[in-house]
């Protein structure tokens, strides 16, 4: 019965190093993952996904680029922790990256959908999940400074209405405001703050 007891509780500690990123379109879930890789002594899950690359994107470092095709057969053979559908293209967290990023001992970050992070959470229910927002009119702004079609530029922008009620999402633990007149450091800062706070000082790269 101990054995059990123990068991449980390393499987919440183990939850508690995961930080999931989530947030609108133009919020700056990307760019913020990118600056809490620096300052944490973390881990990015690649996500794999179906949508083409961004210019500069590089596959097997910022995402791995499926068909869809072979995305539906790797979700088939259980390969993703969490996968949806979100503007047309199809995401997904990898199983075997994410359970031997968790068993190095480090902070492992994800930056996911709102049905990631319900999926996510489900599975491991201490997990430090981080809703990213900014009022709307910085978000249309971002987005249209995109270089993506105007098409998708306006699903986008369509969607904000309801990706910004996500923020209320029982599985949200934390809402972070990234508006044009924050500081982008002070956004970060916030993040490490509040997951030091949980983790401990060990969560922090030793030259941050």
């Amino acid at each position: 019965m101990e054995y059990h007891k123990s068991f449980y509780v390393e499987e919440l500690q183990m939850s508690e190093r995961i930080v999931v990123i989530v947030g609108p379109s133009g919020a700056g879930k990307t760019k913020h993952s990118a600056a809490l890789e620096k300052r944490l002594n973390t881990k990015k899950v690649i996500s794999g996904t179906t949508r083409d690359p961004r210019p500069g994107e590089v596959n097997g470092v910022d995402y791995y680029f499926f068909s869809r095709v072979e995305f539906v057969e790797a979700a088939r053979r259980g390969e993703f922790v969490e996968n949806a559908e979100v503007h047309g293209h199809l995401y997904g967290t990898l199983r075997d990256d994410l359970d031997s990023m968790l068993a190095t001992g480090a902070l492992v970050l994800l930056v996911v959908d709102i049905q990631g992070v319900e999926s996510i959470a489900r599975i491991y229910p201490e997990a430090q999940t981080f809703f990213i927002t900014a009022p709307k009119e910085d978000l249309i702004r971002r987005i249209n400074e995109r270089d993506i079609s105007e098409e998708k530029k306006q699903e986008r922008i369509a969607k904000l209405d309801d990706e910004l009620l996500d923020i209320h999402n029982p599985f949200i633990k934390h809402g972070i405001r990234n508006s044009d007149n924050d500081d982008p450091e002070d956004v970060v800062q916030k993040i490490c703050d509040i997951i030091v706070a949980r983790v401990g000082p060990t969560a922090l790269r030793e030259e941050a």
